[in-house]
């Protein structure tokens, strides 16, 4: 018996977290169907009419109304109904419970986003600044130590002639200090008016190409201004990169859930 109440219950887990793919699903299978049954119910809903219609033409009575029509045929379509209705429900519930999960997920993130920032907060004010730089140099040191940097694919931007390398999607470019800071201020004064910044036009702006997630996420005016965090760090290879970090990382915006 215990075996079994395992069983169910993982079962009952696995449905509950695919639940609005399986009803998504179910919701397409079900219109699928729904055009099916009307396909075969409309062949007997027109014989029914036909029958009326020239009964009533064999006896001199009127023809056929849309009133009549739909008295005679509207059971006909009754399976259609039913299936086509449940099918919206399944559509409407599974949008309905990923709002839901999407909702509970932003309150998350917004919880972990406040105590992460609360966390730096104090580091800055414990250790100083100094070490909290050391701290971080530390992080991109030990990143471009295991990020593997294929040499094939730099991006040559036209800004300058330094090897750099984005933090946020791993790719190497070349640029310079001063022209990412000038970009970027650029872009601050565009977020001032804007209030919103998607990342790609952060990208578009350092001569790299747009990435999925840079349509998700962006810079939010009122969670703070882009402010990159620079580090030059020496590579496997013994070659020097500037590694472009945020200090201020991207928000999910509006083409996400968060705001």
């Amino acid at each position: 018996m215990n075996k079994i109440e395992a069983v169910v219950k993982n079962l009952g887990g696995v449905i509950s977290r695919n639940s609005p793919h399986i009803l998504t699903g179910l919701g397409c299978a079900g219109l699928v169907s729904t055009a099916i049954l009307t396909g075969r119910a409309t062949p007997i809903a027109i014989g029914l009419i036909e029958d009326e219609q020239q009964y009533r033409k064999k006896n001199g009575f009127a023809d056929v109304t849309i009133m009549d029509k739909f008295k005679l045929t509207w059971k006909c379509y009754i399976p259609a109904g039913i299936v086509g209705l449940t099918s919206i429900g399944c559509i409407i519930g599974a949008n309905t419970i990923s709002t839901k999960r999407n909702t509970a997920l932003a309150a998350l993130y917004t919880i972990s986003e406040t105590a992460f920032r609360d966390y730096k907060t104090q580091v800055v004010k414990q250790l100083g600044k100094a070490k909290d730089t050391a701290i971080k140099d530390g992080v991109a040191k030990e990143y471009i130590e295991k990020t593997p940097i294929d040499e094939s694919k730099i991006v040559i931007t036209g800004g300058g002639d330094i090897l750099c390398l984005d933090k946020l999607s791993g790719r190497p470019f070349t640029s310079s200090h001063e022209t990412i800071r000038q970009k970027i201020n650029d872009l601050n004064y565009e977020l001032m008016s804007e209030l919103w910044l998607d990342l790609n036009e952060y990208y578009y702006a350092i001569g790299l190409d747009p990435i999925p997630l840079g349509e998700l996420v962006g810079f939010n005016l009122e969670k703070g201004k882009i402010e990159p965090f620079y580090s030059t760090q020496l590579d496997k290879n013994g070659k020097v990169y500037l590694i472009v970090d945020m200090d201020v990382y991207p928000k999910y915006g509006p083409g996400g859930f968060y705001r």
